[in-house]
């Protein structure tokens, strides 16, 4: 995936509130994580144009192999928050971006 989304900027991975599904004794268990894309600062004039590829080619990347090499049973995009303005601190100009919430299932 970084690879293609590499061109658009910075990619971020972790584990988002879950509730899990089951109590890990075999049942099905469930885990959302967050993956944000940051684009770039909103002084970049390519920033929002950048973001608006990203709507599409997130979701499809990451739904290509949804078992995650067999990993996983399942992997779903679930949402995703929009245009989003992240302050990386102060004096430092805003920075554009957006996250997809994924769900996994575990293998059984």
């Amino acid at each position: 995936m970084e690879s293609r989304l590499a061109e658009f900027g910075s990619i971020q991975v972790w584990l988002a509130p879950t509730e899990y599904g089951g109590d890990f004794s075999g049942e099905t268990d469930e885990a959302k994580f967050s993956v944000k894309v940051i684009v770039g600062t909103t002084e970049e004039d390519d920033a929002e144009e950048k973001i608006d590829n990203l709507f599409n080619i997130v979701p499809e990347t990451l739904e290509r192999d949804r078992t995650l090499g067999g990993v996983v049973s399942d992997l779903v995009v679930k949402a995703c928050t929009g245009h989003r303005l992240y302050a990386p601190g102060p004096d430092v100009p805003p920075v554009l971006g957006c996250e997809w919430t994924v769900k996994i299932v575990a293998n059984d």
